[in-house]
């Protein structure tokens, strides 16, 4: 690992077992969600309601769908494995004379999830039985973080996106890419590790706000932004071809501090929509008085 043989091994392992975790727990997540509602409102007939083909009926579509939710899942974690390059292509565009180049860019998760977030919210507006888009997106955001996870594991044990030389870093093997660079025996910051932990208690953490009854909307683009592009700053460059965008950054950690802005957005959304139903509630408090 960390460069070995077996580390690639393990990258080559760890990446599609992070997206079929991230499924099965939203499968399951879906499912918890459907008993949920059923045990709130009992159908008139079980046999029907048992029925998965009976999710795909037009008259579904305003009505809770867990079929048409975990489609509309996995058509945007689709678009989220296509699109990790993205970013990485767009942000490296360069001017050299009259001719304009485009080098080559690195896999970037958080490219994947601006268009994840993309596609989920316009597949969603297809099925308002299973709340707002926003809604809809904050209930599976979760197996985002779950699949990220691994996906940083994964880099730690193929010796890739390594840091910069740290005091109490790791000592990666002499066949690794990290050691070729800074020499044997050199302590590297262990950003992936870091990243993966964090991950962790951002998964942790929406799980369990959500089962008090929380919003989390904002949670993880938050977490997962601000996580991305502060050890940016601790992560080695040296591959990079084009100078850092606006003099401190690259575009990975800036693909991140993207993710960070919608974050925020979402924010303020759920504010206002706080604001808007502490109001409404007043209203129908006077109203009744």
């Amino acid at each position: 690992m960390l460069g070995h043989s077996l580390g690639s091994a393990a990258y080559a392992l760890l990446n599609p077992l992070g997206a079929i975790s991230a499924l099965l727990f939203t499968i399951i997540w879906i499912f918890l969600e459907w008993r949920r509602r059923r045990k709130a409102n009992p159908p008139a007939s079980l046999l029907r309601d048992y029925n998965p083909f009976h999710y795909l009926i037009k008259d579904m579509r305003n009505k809770f769908n867990p079929v048409f939710l975990l489609l509309c899942y996995v058509a945007a974690y689709l678009s989220l494995m296509q699109g990790i390059r993205v970013t990485g292509f767009l942000f490296n565009l360069t001017k050299v004379g009259s001719r304009t180049l485009l080098l080559g860019g690195g896999i970037n998760y958080a490219s994947g999830v601006l268009l994840f977030y993309a596609v989920f919210l316009l597949a969603a507006k297809l099925f308002p039985g299973n709340g707002k888009p926003t809604q809809q997106l904050e209930f599976v955001m979760p197996a985002l973080a779950l699949a990220h996870i691994f996906n940083r594991t994964a880099c730690f044990l193929n010796g890739c996106c390594f840091g910069i030389p740290f005091k109490f870093g790791v000592i990666y093997p002499e066949t690794a890419s990290a050691t070729i660079i800074y020499g044997e025996g050199e302590r590297i910051f262990p950003n992936q590790p870091v990243e993966s932990l964090i991950m962790l208690l951002c998964f942790v953490l929406l799980l369990v706000l959500r089962a008090r009854g929380k919003r989390t909307l904002p949670i993880f683009p938050l977490v997962f932004g601000a996580t991305g592009f502060l050890l940016g700053f601790g992560m080695d460059h040296s591959y990079e071809l084009l100078k850092p965008m606006f003099g401190f950054t690259y575009p990975t950690p800036f693909t991140h501090l993207l993710v960070f802005f919608i974050g925020v957005a979402f924010l303020l959304l759920v504010k206002k929509e706080k604001k808007e139903k502490v109001a409404s509630a007043q209203d129908t408090q006077t109203q009744s008085d």
